[in-house]
């Protein structure tokens, strides 16, 4: 038992090979925290929407007049019935019938109110925190960091010493 005693002893000693060079962890007093914000830009969508009036013409302006000439003959021809020439009533029929057509094709159309909408996107701005500028002391020497925490009064420090060749 005696004999591994001093064994155990040099290898928990403080020189010992396997502790050169391994880092250690060392607090360091906090002297100054700040925190650290970027502004960001979102978008925002939004529908937006407004009453719009729309104008809608006829399709044909020859189709009229001819639709109402057809009309115009057959009602003429049947109002005439007792008429020895039905055709007379026929023809006059197709004139006035022709003439309302044509008039309705030079009508301007007519007009609507429709609502449109298109989707808009605003630009919004906000802070965000992105971490913290720290100045902390350690062993007489002041260090700066950005850390993402806030570290309170004291950090946590890795020292490593090696030998200097």
């Amino acid at each position: 038992m005696k004999r591994y005693f001093p064994i155990a002893l040099l290898l928990s000693s403080p020189y010992s090979v396997a502790d050169h060079g391994a880092a250690r962890g060392q607090y360091a007093e906090v002297t100054h925290v700040e925190p650290v914000y970027e502004e960001i830009a979102y978008d925002k969508a939004r529908e937006h929407c407004w009453d719009e009036t729309v104008h809608y013409e006829h399709r044909s302006k020859t189709a009229a007049p001819l639709l109402g000439a057809i009309l115009g003959g057959v009602i003429g021809h049947q109002v005439d019935h007792g008429s020895s020439n039905k055709k007379v009533g026929a023809f006059v029929g197709a004139g006035l019938g022709a003439a309302i057509g044509s008039q309705a094709a030079r009508s301007d159309g007519h007009y609507h109110v429709e609502q449109r909408c298109e989707t808009v996107y605003d630009t919004h701005w906000k802070k965000e925190l992105v971490g913290y500028d720290v100045t902390y002391r350690y062993h007489g020497v002041e260090y700066q960091s950005r850390l993402p925490d806030d570290p309170g009064k004291r950090l946590r420090v890795n020292v490593s010493v090696t030998p200097a060749s």
